[in-house]
């Protein structure tokens, strides 16, 4: 009788060939994830740090607005109505364009002034929406503004000191404000996440 011999075959059989792509494929899927989880929290970060950049700018340039607002004292500057006007939710007021050079007493005085030198500047709340806008401070009352959007914001809400320290809700409160900017101007603003931010800016006429 003849002796029968059997030969083991090498290699995975069709079981361990399914387990292994069972595994192999919940790894990628674990990957994958791992790989969007970070691709999102990266965009995540870059939004939220753009935000608040943007957000330190509206800041920053509000409160250069305010302290370098100018007023008729300084008469080579008049331009005839008043200079600052202030509501609770709105601030108009005028100030040296920072892109052009701020002219002498004696060029001035040569009538001769560059119409963009000196800038009207408005803040406002709008649909929850801060925006600034600019124009020449020469212009006609129907000139157009040049508007842009600054930040989200959900209120603001300012007062304005006299100079005897009483907060007042509007500016001017008499007809000789007309030609003065506040000692100090108070602002509490309201982002739409709920968070308070307070200002107290003082105009660089007043600083001394």
């Amino acid at each position: 009788m003849q002796k029968q011999t059997f030969h083991r075959q090498s290699g995975m059989t069709l079981l361990e060939l399914l387990v292994a792509t069972a595994i192999l494929s919940i790894i990628s899927a674990m990957a994958f994830l791992a790989l969007n989880s970070l691709a999102t929290a990266k965009a995540g970060m870059e939004d939220a740090t753009l935000r608040i950049n943007q957000n330190r700018l509206a800041l920053t340039l509000f409160s250069q607005d305010i302290k370098m607002a100018i007023s008729s004292r300084s008469r080579t500057l008049a331009t005839g109505d008043s200079e600052f006007i202030g509501e609770p939710n709105l601030v108009r007021l005028q100030r040296f364009n920072p892109a052009q050079a701020v002219p002498t007493r004696f060029s001035a005085q040569q009538n001769n002034p560059n119409q963009d030198i000196v800038l009207e500047v408005r803040w406002m709340v709008r649909n929850n929406n801060w925006y600034r806008a600019t124009r020449s401070a020469l212009s006609s009352e129907y000139a157009p503004w040049q508007e842009r959007l600054m930040m989200p914001l959900e209120q603001m809400r300012c007062q304005y000191r006299k100079l005897g320290g009483q907060l007042l809700n509007r500016w001017p409160a008499e007809a000789y404000e007309m030609v003065e900017v506040p000692q100090a101007v108070q602002c509490r603003l309201w982002s739409v996440e709920k968070r308070q931010t307070e200002l107290l800016l003082t105009p660089w006429q007043n600083l001394w």
